[in-house]
């Protein structure tokens, strides 16, 4: 999900990069339960939020689901002159036109394998001094990359351009080669003791000792594993490593159009 300015300044939607503290929020996975951690479909979320521009820093806005979040008190303190209110309105009518109009859907799937990248990074660090390989990881990364670029070869190439019967299909192929590409990354088997959630790379991650807010199925396979042996430890880790490696592969064929 890219910030409002960088919507503002026309560069494509990022499909569903939503990072982890937006999971741990209550009212935003009460919405994202449903349509991202169940089925894989992407969405996009904007809210007021306070404290730095870094989003990672950022809070909701203070005043948020307690009893002073009302129409009085936006008027006297929050946005007398609701110009906030009138941006956020703009955008979200910005968006929505070029969903509806766009030929081809504005989903960067470059930009969520490179955040990816940076989560799997994270993870390193995390999975120190177990003898466990992020090799798979990497390599499902790279498929990831290599179809996300060929996506955007075929944009340059004009099939966004002719009004023919021919280039209409085509652009209906390409834009479900995007949709599916999210449903991907979810497993029918679901995260460890949450089946139902779905989604192998954002969710609720269940230990709460936990220090990654994405990959939540290798997070927790770390953290549910500690009073285990080395052997078994690093098994059930690898596991889920594995399960995430086939989901990335699985957003990578979709983007080719290949079954998943």
């Amino acid at each position: 999900m890219q910030r409002v300015g960088e919507l503002s300044r026309g560069l494509p939607i990022t499909p569903s990069s939503l990072s982890g503290h937006v999971l741990e929020d209550g009212a935003y996975m009460a919405i994202l339960l449903g349509f991202f951690v169940f089925i894989g479909g992407s969405l996009c979320s904007h809210s007021f939020l306070h404290g730095p521009s870094n989003y990672s820093f950022a809070r909701d806005f203070p005043v948020y689901h307690t009893a002073f979040d009302s129409y009085e008190w936006m008027i006297a303190h929050g946005d007398p002159f609701f110009h906030r209110h009138v941006a956020v309105s703009g955008v979200w009518g910005l968006l929505a036109l070029h969903l509806a109009d766009d030929p081809i859907l504005p989903f960067n799937y470059l930009s969520y394998a490179a955040q990816l990248q940076e989560h799997i990074s994270a993870l390193s660090g995390l999975l120190e001094g177990n003898n466990v390989s992020l090799g798979p990881l990497y390599t499902s990364l790279g498929q990831l990359f290599s179809a996300a670029r060929e996506i955007e070869e075929v944009e340059k190439l004009g099939v966004n351009g002719s009004s023919s019967v021919l280039m209409v299909m085509k652009r209906r192929m390409l834009n479900d080669r995007l949709m599916l590409a999210e449903r991907g990354l979810l497993d029918p088997d679901g995260l460890h003791s949450m089946r139902w959630f779905k989604h192998l790379v954002y969710g609720p991650c269940g230990e709460y000792e936990s220090k990654l807010s994405v990959l939540p199925g290798i997070a927790d396979a770390a953290y549910r594993s500690m009073q285990m042996g080395k052997e078994e430890r690093e098994a059930i880790i690898q596991h889920e490593i594995w399960r995430v490696a086939r989901a990335i592969q699985r957003a990578a064929d979709a983007l080719r159009g290949q079954l998943i």
